[in-house]
């Protein structure tokens, strides 16, 4: 088995198998093909994958992509975005160097208030109160937190404010209230996972990025993509054991973070007319053991739901509905052996709640036998994402049945409040199904049924249970449901140990630093 070593965490990255070499073209079929550029004959654009935050910080890229959107019907989060930025740059202008001193002209600070009040007003009245003309699609409660911030503080300290007799305690606490991301930052946040998650993967695929990267020449696409010319290896930070492992822990969950992130390695493989459900597939075929396993394939689905978190959550941990919706997921046999509660890291191992559960799935393949699933998950809320996440894996604490062929998988299935009537939901495996002939196409057109099952089967299960008992709400009626495997409570019990903790910050600065070395050994070279 092959091994290289991360250059800021000392983790081991499994490298892909030998035998599947990495195609590292573009994923959509437009761009894919390797063009000869204009502007240097040995310069290939699809060697390159641009990354999201160089894509953004870059003018022109920006521009690029603002117009992409604009194509699409889905520019407004990158308007907001844009807006805020110049709101930034405009406020540091005027407060920078302010220092609200006995002495500072008061008046002059009162007038620089005023404006930067009249542009704050602007920007949330066309972008995130409700009845403006680019409304963006944010959750009622973060919504209601903004309009709080602004009413009963912002708004309310502006209009004390007396021009004749100016205090610079007051003028000090409007500019502190002002402030871009104490006003914006909520929003910012929510815009930048749509656009990272949905938008961008298809516009880094799309025809009109690739041109244009060819008109601009190989030095400019250096500045802000990874050059991948030579292959592209997945962060793998696991070694072989942890597939029998029967805990999970913080790697193992940061990992689902990778995973739903977009990569030169995801292959778009199917999308709806709306992009409201996607398929992604992994080039790439990765080991663990080179002695059991002939190659794990990555699979991602990615589906939007209209409806609230609460209920398609729920259709998921009741698993009779759960199995109704992805028939092919297992779900039917699921069967919860054992739990055992989260206990601190100072008292040892599990520091996260551990469902074991039996598992055997079977195809709708004639004379294929079932595949024996045997698995350790946890469940955890992210309060920074407003995510549900559920980790797991395959391990060895149960017995294989003798009329499966025993398997290897690790799953996440993440749960993303879009807005409160629209869900992201995503579900990424990694697996050797030991599938017989062609195992890459078997797995294609299985997640492809899976992924169509998902889409389909929350709407209509939702649906159909609003018209049969709702609240007064309008919303399912959920006070009947059973958690026989425990999803709520080892939530419960991992928030209990972990309160307000966010692991997708503490992912994300783990990938900051890495992207940040990676990106200054590119341009160095």
């Amino acid at each position: 088995m092959k091994f290289k070593r991360n250059k800021t965490l000392d983790e081991t990255v499994v490298s892909p198998s030998s035998s599947t070499p990495t195609n590292t073209s573009s994923s959509s079929t437009s761009s894919s093909k390797k063009r000869p550029s204009s502007v240097n004959s040995d310069f290939d654009v699809s060697n390159y994958a641009i990354v999201f935050e160089e894509m953004m910080d870059s003018k022109e890229t920006r521009d690029l992509f603002y117009e992409y959107l604009q194509l699409n019907r889905s520019v407004e989060s990158l308007m907001f975005m844009n807006q805020v930025e110049e709101y930034r740059a405009e406020y540091n202008k005027k407060f920078e160097n302010v220092i609200c001193g006995e002495n500072v002209d008061k008046k002059q600070v009162h007038t620089k208030i005023v404006e930067i009040y009249s542009k704050a007003r602007g920007i949330l009245d066309q972008f995130v109160f409700q009845g403006g003309q680019f409304e963006l699609n944010l959750a009622f409660a973060n919504k209601d937190k903004i309009r709080e911030l602004w009413e009963t503080k912002v708004c309310e300290s502006f209009e004390k404010l007396d021009k004749e007799r100016l205090e610079v305690e007051k003028l000090s606490k409007i500019i502190s209230m002002l402030e871009t991301d104490t006003l914006f930052g909520l929003a910012m946040f929510s815009v930048n996972l749509d656009l990272r998650f949905d938008q961008f993967p298809r516009f880094s695929r799309s025809e009109m990025l690739m041109k244009f990267l060819e008109s601009k020449g190989e030095r400019f696409t250096r500045a802000i993509a990874t050059d991948i010319s030579k292959g592209f290896q997945l962060d793998i930070r696991f070694k072989p054991h942890h597939l029998q492992d029967s805990t999970i822990d913080d790697k193992f969950i940061y990992f689902g973070f990778t995973l739903a992130e977009d990569t030169p390695d995801w292959e778009l493989t199917y999308s709806d007319k709306k992009n409201t459900c996607e398929l992604y597939q992994s080039k790439t075929s990765y080991v663990f053991d080179t002695e059991t396993l002939k190659g794990l394939r990555l699979s991602k689905v990615v589906t939007r739901v209209p409806y609230p978190i609460e209920e398609v959550w729920a259709c998921f941990w009741n698993i009779d509905l759960h199995k109704v919706i992805d028939p092919m997921g297992g779900a039917e046999t699921f069967k919860l052996m054992d739990y055992i509660s989260p206990v601190s890291e100072a008292e040892g191992k599990p520091n996260y709640s551990n469902q074991q559960v039996s598992c055997c799935t079977k195809f709708p393949i004639p004379f294929m036998k079932k595949r024996d699933l045997p698995i350790t998950m946890t469940a955890i809320r992210d309060p920074e994402l407003n995510m549900i996440m559920v980790a797991g894996h395959t391990c060895s604490l149960i017995e294989t049945r003798e009329d499966c062929i025993p398997a290897q998988l690790m799953f996440y299935y993440m749960f993303y409040k879009v807005s409160d009537n629209e869900t992201r939901f995503i579900h990424t495996v990694y697996t050797d199904l030991k599938l017989p002939l062609n195992p890459s196409l078997m797995l294609k057109v299985i997640m492809l049924k899976r992924a169509k099952d998902y889409k389909k089967g929350f709407e209509q299960q939702i649906t159909r249970l609003r018209k049969e008992k709702s609240t007064k709400d309008g919303l399912m009626d959920t006070s009947q449901f059973v958690d026989a495997m425990k999803y709520n409570l080892a939530i419960e019990e991992n928030t209990k140990l972990y309160p307000n903790r966010s692991w997708y910050n503490e992912w994300l600065q783990l990938r900051e630093k890495r992207l940040s070395l990676n990106m200054s050994d590119a341009k160095s070279n």
